[in-house]
């Protein structure tokens, strides 16, 4: 080889001479291999330690930012629930992989939210209890495990979800926590907010152990706890912190559910209680806070969404933001999806959205921006029955006519279908959780396994009926070939069944 100088270099640069003979492939293929496993290497290092290797200007670095954060699917799932209280088989049915398959077949599901419940004694509301055999909602791990290994034998992505059910008062839900825990001129007290916090995340940390042993992506916690994620006023002396946290946070609940988020991440963590390290969840998938949108002009209601960022000041500790779609839409019954696409914007000003929540679609998208996280509905749903649109989630009960199951199909499918529509346009919002489903099967059977036994007096509670052609939010049996007192879908079942199915990477 002949040497020739380049003008680029302080050295020869070695060049072909005319004479030389050209090199093989071989080489070049394997020089061209060698460089493709570098970048892969390098790749999976910037992406797994979030580790920085290369660099933009400001304004193109922030458009990569975005870029990054929307996932590259849609969740389309629904949630899957059943109490131990409720009776047997319950999620042991021996046809609960069927109905899981069906959920992927015939509806289109990629995704199912396993409810894991735990008790809140009204007596004694410091303390949650989520061991089976002294909760009374609670299943041992072996169950929950045989739904998991089930859902993803079926195609699904199987996600647990955390549940406060509270006992021994008129209302099982779960919004009165933290409500009451208030001294004489209106603050905050110590003792019971400390016990709570540490009693929550030994049941996270529990279930977030068995998330990761079972290789489950997404972890849902919260839902329905805005007493206890919005700072109030206190005379609490404590040090925010834990001992042995290091992170940074402002406000009381913003640091004790920073926290909470530690104790799950890491593989040990230090309650504030006790000040003795234990073991944590070690939870390397992502973490999901399902925040609630209730609101109402109770003496201890917020005036809020439980997700404002102006309150809720910890959605940097989470990968995904959850927020309930459970929201009265207008006061008709049977409204267009039009209509119902404008409620959910603002503009029709004569729908209570308009008037008392305002814009949902520039407000979460206004979310997205200022945390730069997707967004997920991780509840939503609605009855087949006329007017659902104005109680989602929770239809009153009465006695319908034959006409009026026909026009609660069409307002159901409706309904959703407007949800869908309006939302599916933006990058931010990565999907929904359609509520619910039960393990009944046929699931036309819920009225008749309900009778008589302690699941009449859950929905008796929760003011829901059991009827899958009243107003259960599910929606049919089956779509063809039904058999064995399977009843064909509802309209919005058809409507499931047309949209295409999207699958969920294994890392997502």
């Amino acid at each position: 080889m002949s040497l020739d100088p380049s003008p680029m270099s302080a050295k020869p640069t070695p060049l072909l001479n005319p004479t030389d003979p050209a090199p093989g492939r071989g080489p070049a293929l394997i020089g061209a291999l060698i460089s493709v496993v570098m970048a892969g290497i390098v790749l999976f290092v910037a992406i797994n330690f979030n580790t920085q290797l290369f660099f933009f200007p400001e304004g193109i670095k922030s458009q990569a930012n975005i870029a990054t954060i929307v996932a590259p699917y849609h969740i389309m799932g629904f949630e899957y629930t059943w109490y131990n209280s409720l009776g047997s088989p319950g999620y042991l049915t021996p046809n609960g992989s069927q109905i899981l398959s069906s959920e992927r077949a015939d509806y289109h599901m990629n995704l199912v939210v396993i409810d894991v419940p735990a008790n809140v004694d009204a007596n004694n509301p410091t303390v949650v209890n989520f061991k089976a055999g002294s909760s009374l909602d609670a299943f041992p791990d072996s169950v929950y495990k045989t739904v998991v290994q089930q859902a993803q034998a079926a195609g699904l992505v199987p996600v647990f979800k955390l549940i406060l059910h509270v006992i021994n008062s008129p209302d099982p839900w779960p919004g009165i926590i933290g409500a009451s825990w208030y001294d004489n001129s209106g603050y905050a007290v110590e003792y019971p907010e400390e016990q709570w916090i540490d009693s929550y995340t030994a049941y996270a940390v529990h279930y977030a152990q068995l998330a990761q042993s079972l290789h489950m992506p997404f972890f849902i916690m919260g839902s329905d706890l805005e007493h206890m994620t919005t700072d109030t006023q206190t005379t609490m002396s404590y040090s925010t912190h834990g001992p042995g946290d290091t992170y940074t946070c402002h406000g009381r609940r913003d640091c004790e559910w920073q926290h909470v988020v530690a104790a799950l991440r890491h593989s040990t963590y230090i309650p504030y209680t006790s000040r003795k390290r234990i073991t944590g969840g070690g939870y390397t998938g992502k973490l999901i806070y399902a925040a609630s949108s209730r609101r109402d002009n109770g003496q201890t209601a917020l005036n809020y969404f439980e997700w404002d960022p102006a309150h809720f000041l910890w959605w940097n500790a989470v990968d995904i933001i959850g927020v309930s779609a459970l929201i009265p839409l207008t006061t008709n019954v049977a409204p267009s999806e039009a209509a119902l696409q404008q409620a959910w914007m603002g503009k029709n000003t004569t729908t209570p959205l308009a008037q008392d929540y305002g814009n949902i679609v520039e407000q979460l998208g206004a979310l997205h921006t200022q945390t730069q996280l997707p967004i997920l509905f991780t509840s939503a749903g609605y009855e087949s029955v006329p007017g659902s649109n104005q109680y989602p989630g929770d239809a009153p009960i009465q006695s319908y006519s034959s006409s009026d199951l026909y026009t609660g199909q069409i307002e159901q499918q409706t309904d959703m279908q407007a949800l869908y529509d309006t939302f599916i346009q933006y990058s931010w919002w990565i999907g929904v959780v359609w509520y619910g489903e039960y393990p009944i099967w046929p699931r036309s059977n819920i009225s008749q396994v309900i009778t008589g036994n302690a699941v009449a007096n859950f929905f008796a509670l929760t003011n829901q009926e059991p009827a899958l052609l009243t107003d259960t939010s599910w929606a049919g049996d089956c779509l063809l070939n039904c058999q064995n007192g399977e009843e064909p879908a509802k309209k919005a079942g058809v409507w499931l069944n047309s949209l295409p199915f999207t699958a969920i990477p294994a890392n997502p």
